[in-house]
C-alpha cells in the first residue's frame, strides 16, 4: 500500500483547473499531450530515486513496492518523452535529460505544497543540508529543528559527506545548501568547480586545525609536545578518511597508516579519544561537545579551513536554509 503524502491530493479540490499542469507550464516543462497520467508524486519518486542513487532503496524509504515505484517512473518518462535515469545492475545514473528535469522537479514539489496548504493555513518546512564534519554545523541544525513547530510538516535531512560529494549533492539538487571546510591550497579548485556548476559561494569562518588528545595521554606527561611521535599512537578518523584526505593534512607526517581507526560519526570519534590513547584532528569542537569528553586541544600551527557555504544560483534560498546560515554563524563563532 502507498503511503500517504500530504503533497497528493486524492482528487482535483481546484475543479476544472488542473493545479500541476499550470505549474508545469509556469516551467517549461509541460508535456505535448498535457498531464496525461503524470501526477505529483511520479515527480517525487524520481527526486527520491535521484538522493538514494537506487529504485529499490527509494521504493524502501517511500514505503512502496520496487514494481509500483518502477511502474510510475515509467509513466513519468513516457509522458515526458525522455529518460530521467540510466539503469544498470549498480542502480541508476542520471541522464543529461534527467539533470535538467531534477534542477526544475524540486522547485515544481515545493510549488506545489506551498499551493495545497494555503487551504489548510498549516505551515510546511524542507530542508536537505550537506555538509562536512564538524560540531557548530550539527549544533545549528538541530536548533534549527527545535525551532520548528510540532504542528507543521517538517521534512529535513542531514547528509556528512566529503566536499565533492557536498558539491555534487548540491548541483543535483539533492540538497538545498552546502557546507564544506576547504584547505586554502584547494580554494583556487573549489571556485572553479562551483562556477562551471553555477554555485553560489558564501566564506563563513577560518578555522584553525588541533590535535584531539585525552588528558592522560602519555605525550601530555613530557616537558615539551613532540607531534612527530603522534605516529606511535592509532588516528581516529572517519569512514571516507575525510580528516586526512580532505583536509589537507596529507602532507603532515604524524598520521601512521597502519594505525587508524574509521568511524561513522562524531560521538563514536571523540568517545575513542577520551577513553584511550588514539588522537584525533579537528577543526575546533563546539562548547557543548568538548564539555562531554575529557580532552585537551593543541592547536596544529600553520593549518586553516575555510568554511564555506554553498547553493545554487538559479534557485532562491528557502526560509529554512537563510534561517540554517544565520544559526550556524551564531554557533561556529563559540567554537574554541
Amino acid at each position: 500500500m502507498e503511503n500517504s503524502n500530504f503533497l497528493a491530493p486524492t482528487k482535483n479540490r481546484y475543479g476544472k483547473t488542473d493545479l500541476l499542469l499550470i505549474i508545469l507550464l509556469l516551467y517549461g516543462m509541460i508535456p505535448e499531450k498535457g498531464c496525461g497520467k503524470l501526477k505529483i508524486q511520479h515527480i517525487q519518486y524520481a527526486l527520491e530515486i535521484a538522493q538514494t542513487g537506487s529504485i529499490s532503496k527509494a521504493a524502501d524509504r517511500l514505503l512502496l513496492s520496487q514494481p509500483n515505484i518502477s511502474s510510475a517512473l515509467r509513466t513519468l518518462e513516457s509522458e515526458l518523452g525522455f529518460a530521467i535515469f540510466q539503469r544498470s545492475n549498480k542502480g541508476v545514473t542520471i541522464t543529461p535529460e534527467g539533470q535538467r528535469f531534477l534542477a526544475s522537479a524540486r522547485k515544481i514539489v515545493e510549488e506545489y505544497r506551498q499551493i495545497t496548504q494555503i487551504k489548510t493555513n498549516r505551515k510546511s518546512h524542507q530542508f536537505y543540508l550537506a555538509a562536512g564534519y564538524h560540531s557548530a554545523i550539527e549544533e545549528a541544525f538541530s536548533r534549527l529543528c527545535a525551532e520548528c513547530p510540532p504542528a507543521d510538516r517538517i521534512d529535513f535531512l542531514l547528509t556528512n559527506t566529503n566536499a565533492q560529494e557536498i558539491i555534487d549533492r548540491v548541483y543535483l539538487n539533492k540538497s538545498n545548501l552546502g557546507i564544506l571546510m576547504l584547505p586554502a591550497e584547494d580554494m583556487g579548485q573549489f571556485r572553479s568547480a562551483c562556477d562551471k556548476r553555477g554555485l553560489t559561494r558564501l566564506n563563513i569562518q577560518k578555522l584553525k586545525f588541533y590535535v584531539n588528545l585525552n588528558r592522560r595521554h602519555p605525550l601530555l606527561q613530557k616537558p615539551h609536545f613532540d607531534f612527530y611521535r603522534l605516529r606511535d599512537y592509532p588516528f581516529v578518523d572517519y569512514g571516507e578518511k575525510v580528516l586526512t584526505t580532505h583536509m589537507g593534512l596529507t602532507h603532515l607526517d604524524i598520521i601512521d597508516p597502519t594505525k587508524r581507526i574509521l568511524v561513522g560519526e562524531r560521538d563514536t570519534r571523540c568517545y575513542i579519544v577520551s577513553l584511550s590513547n588514539a588522537f584525533s584532528i579537528s577543526a575546533g569542537i563546539h562548547p557543548r561537545v568538548s564539555e562531554r569528553y575529557d580532552w585537551v586541544n593543541i592547536p596544529l600551527p600553520g593549518i586553516e579551513s575555510q568554511m564555506t557555504a554553498v547553493w545554487r544560483s538559479d534557485q532562491k534560498q528557502s526560509q529554512e536554509a537563510k534561517r540554517y546560515l544565520a544559526l550556524l554563524q551564531e554557533e561556529i563563532v563559540k567554537v574554541t
